[in-house]
């Protein structure tokens, strides 16, 4: 019955008995998934702040992604668009040297931002310039990468919700 709050207590005793990155990110990233965002916020930052210097590209940047996503749930949309465009400017270098690993982590993020000029701060041009791109990155990889099916279906989501044909996007034309 009290499951949320035993995991917190252990969680903030593993921090106070070894902080780390992970028990850090570990934490932040279950309070984001139990819609508490000002904690999740407040451990991802402690986990850039402490940690981020140390930190290799990939897990920088999917820890800005995460922190981004916090800070649109919580309306601090300068923030996170800041952290989005950091995380996949990051994404984007690395898919230049092994695009098969991190082309759908481009994509990713390009979907979370296609989502945040979609519901944060409305912009039809930008939202949907993102989904489409998103959607060119994952085809190639949905019948290899499996978890790649469900942000296809929210990139394709994005575009049904502005109205953008789907049926001509999926006949493989353009908008």
């Amino acid at each position: 019955p009290n499951r949320f709050q035993d995991t917190c207590r252990f969680y903030e005793q593993s921090i106070r008995s070894y902080m780390h990155f992970d028990n850090l990110f570990e934490y932040a990233y279950f309070l984001q998934q139990h819609n508490q965002h000002n904690e999740a916020e407040r451990y991802y930052q402690e986990a850039m702040k402490r940690f981020g210097s140390e930190l290799d590209a990939p897990t920088r940047a999917m820890t800005l992604n995460n922190l981004g996503n916090s800070q649109s749930d919580k309306n601090e949309f300068e923030d996170a668009l800041k952290s989005y465009k950091e995380a996949l400017e990051i994404y984007r270098k690395l898919a230049q040297t092994n695009s098969q690993a991190y082309l759908p982590y481009v994509a990713i993020t390009l979907i979370n931002l296609s989502v945040f000029y979609q519901e944060c701060q409305p912009d039809k041009d930008v939202s949907v310039q993102y989904a489409m791109e998103a959607l060119k990155i994952l085809t190639p990889f949905l019948e290899r990468v499996p978890y790649t099916k469900q942000y296809t279906l929210a990139a394709l989501q994005v575009l049904l919700t502005w109205g953008v044909d789907i049926e001509k996007i999926l006949a493989g034309e353009d908008k």
